[in-house]
C-alpha cells in the first residue's frame, strides 16, 4: 500500500490535497502498509506525539484502515480515492463501513472507489463482494 498526493504550488498547498491510496494485492490477495504523517516542518514530532500513524491491511476482500495514533494534522487530511490492483473478479458491490458505494472496475483487475472524503484520522473498512 502506498500513498499519492496531487502536487500543489507549495508544499503547504500539496498537503491540503486528498490522498490517493494505491494497493497492490499479492498472489494470495493480501496487502499491508502504513503511513506516518506529521506537519512536515517541525522537529521531534514523534517524541512530542504530534504525528499520526495509520496501518492498512487487506485480507479476504476487505481493506482496513486502523489509526494507531492521531494528531490534529491528520484531521485536515482526507483520503479521496482508493485503487486496488489485482482484484481478480469484478465485484457486484462495494461497501464502505457497511454502506454501498459507487465504484469502477477495469479489465486490468483494478478496483477504484473515488470521492471517499474520509479523514485520515478515522479508521474505516472497505469490502468488495
Amino acid at each position: 500500500v502506498f500513498e499519492l498526493q496531487k502536487p500543489g504550488t507549495t508544499s503547504e498547498a500539496t498537503r491540503g490535497n486528498p490522498l490517493r491510496l494505491i494497493v497492490a494485492l499479492s498472489s494470495n490477495a493480501t496487502a499491508s502498509g502504513d503511513l506516518f504523517w506529521d506537519d512536515g516542518e517541525s522537529l521531534d514530532t514523534f517524541e512530542r506525539g504530534s504525528y499520526s500513524y495509520v496501518v492498512f491491511n487487506v485480507t479476504q476482500n476487505i481493506f482496513t484502515s486502523t489509526v494507531l495514533h492521531t494528531s490534529t494534522e491528520a484531521t485536515e487530511v482526507t483520503i479521496g480515492t482508493l485503487s486496488i490492483f489485482g482484484v481478480q473478479e469484478p465485484p457486484s458491490k462495494v461497501l464502505l463501513d457497511g454502506k454501498e458505494k459507487p465504484f469502477s472496475y477495469l479489465d486490468n483487475q483494478v478496483l477504484t472507489v473515488s470521492d471517499l472524503g474520509l479523514s485520515l484520522s478515522q479508521g474505516f473498512s472497505l469490502q468488495w463482494l
